[in-house]
């Protein structure tokens, strides 16, 4: 009877485990979701005629104006800033390289 409880006890702990990482994803899910207010930066190179920048995830467009506040949802404004990002590195990286070929052809 005891050895019963013991493993009904373990059962009931490991079910509360579960719960609580199904919770934690579906907090972590609602964060992302979450549609904030949010504009996107016009990158280095891309032309003032491009109004706006796709992002594709999971099948579904989100299309996103240049330089105007729009609510998205978190991820995509993530994704969007991590663009931007790695675009800034590489035109950073492309300048330093005209710099140093122009040094080098003095």
């Amino acid at each position: 009877m005891a050895q019963s409880n013991k493993n009904s006890t373990k059962g009931i702990n490991k079910v509360e485990q579960e719960n609580e990482k199904v919770s934690a994803k579906e907090i972590q899910n609602k964060y992302l979701n979450e549609k904030i207010l949010y504009t996107a930066r016009r990158p280095f190179g891309v032309s003032y005629d491009e109004k706006s920048v796709t992002v594709t995830i999971n099948g579904y467009n989100y299309v996103v104006a240049y330089d105007v506040p729009v609510k998205i949802p978190r991820f995509v404004a993530e994704i969007l800033d991590s663009s931007y990002s790695e675009n800034m590195k590489v035109y950073e990286m492309m300048k330093k390289a005209q710099q140093q070929k122009i040094i080098a052809e003095m």
